[in-house]
């Protein structure tokens, strides 16, 4: 390698590193923030597109070595972008990954351009759903702390200690979590609740938090209205994506034949089904950490257990 070529390299190391004021803020430790250091139109296949620049502050554990995030955009009127390329965060060159030291901030990191004139792009998010374990290298890393939960991503204007404090106050479930069920307030696994005997678990309040692969809906009733049959799955410790698995458990989604659902009963099903159709569709093939409370019942003719809710809820999508 020439003189010349070592001193370029060097220089650059100088430029893009600094010290940043909030890498000793104890409200950061244990974070990588990411922040969008410039956006720029610029001209790709005769089109006008949104190139979007970060910079990488580590206040981690130790120095990251290799770093691959995706992101996500939308435009200011929340329509999802296309992009150009891959669309990331990182701290690879055009040859090799320039490591960031504990304490230190990389600037000024080409990372994505999207379909879209800078003047109308929206919020910037992390893909967290394509996260994986080997997405980050990053010494000292404790066990048990997963890579997508290290990563904060500050739009222009929002306060980095802001957004922190408000993720810690989310301590629901998150995509890609395992699922569980809770029995009347306790918390049990899949497989425990599947080991229960279905006659002691009848009448009994469940929630059950997980994922589906897809739903049957049965023909109406002209009375009762719709049902949808579906089986939910747990997922696994670590996975990447919503991984099916055994057991399975028996879903019925379907209005409640004791309840009083007013005058307009037809129409009030009718709305019922709709959103439920809706929800079920958005969150099939392992899309969607959903929730679904309800009571435990068994089929009359086999014995199998199984829990009736009128619909699902949303907790988290990919």
């Amino acid at each position: 390698m020439s003189v010349f070529f070592k001193l370029i390299i060097s220089f650059s190391y100088l430029f893009i590193f600094s010290n940043f004021s909030f890498a000793d803020n104890k409200q950061f430790d244990g974070k990588v923030i990411i922040s969008i250091s410039s956006k720029k139109d610029v001209i790709k296949v005769k089109r006008s597109m949104c190139e979007v620049k970060f910079s990488i502050l580590n206040s981690s554990f130790g120095t990251i070595n290799d770093l691959s995030i995706a992101v996500n955009a939308e435009n200011d009127r929340g329509r999802k972008l296309k992009n150009w390329g891959v669309p990331e965060v990182t701290n690879k060159t055009k040859w090799n990954p320039i490591p960031i030291p504990k304490g230190k901030m990389l600037e000024n990191l080409k990372g994505a351009t999207f379909e879209e004139e800078c003047q109308y792009m929206g919020k910037i998010e992390l893909a967290f759903s394509k996260i994986k374990e080997n997405s980050c290298n990053i010494r000292m890393m404790p066990e048990g702390i997963k890579c997508r939960d290290l990563f904060v991503l500050v739009n222009e204007g929002e306060d980095a200690g802001a957004k922190l404090a408000k993720q810690a106050s989310n301590t629901g479930p998150k995509f890609l979590d395992v699922g569980y069920v809770t029995i009347n307030g306790k918390k049990v696994s899949f497989i425990d609740y599947a080991a229960e005997d279905p006659y002691n678990l009848r009448g009994k309040n469940i929630v059950i938090v997980g994922y589906m692969n897809s739903f049957y809906e049965w023909p109406r009733h002209k009375v009762w209205g719709y049902r949808f049959d579906i089986k939910m799955f747990s997922g696994v410790e670590g996975q990447s994506y919503a991984r099916g698995g055994d057991p399975y458990l028996t879903v019925l989604i379907a209005p409640f034949k004791s309840k009083n659902y007013g005058s307009d009963l037809t129409g009030t099903l009718a709305n019922l089904r709709k959103e439920a159709f809706k929800t079920l569709s958005s969150a099939r093939m392992g899309k969607a950490l959903i929730e679904v409370k309800g009571k435990a019942n068994t089929f009359s003719n086999t014995g199998d257990l199984y829990i009736q809710a009128e619909n699902i809820r949303i907790i988290a999508k990919e």
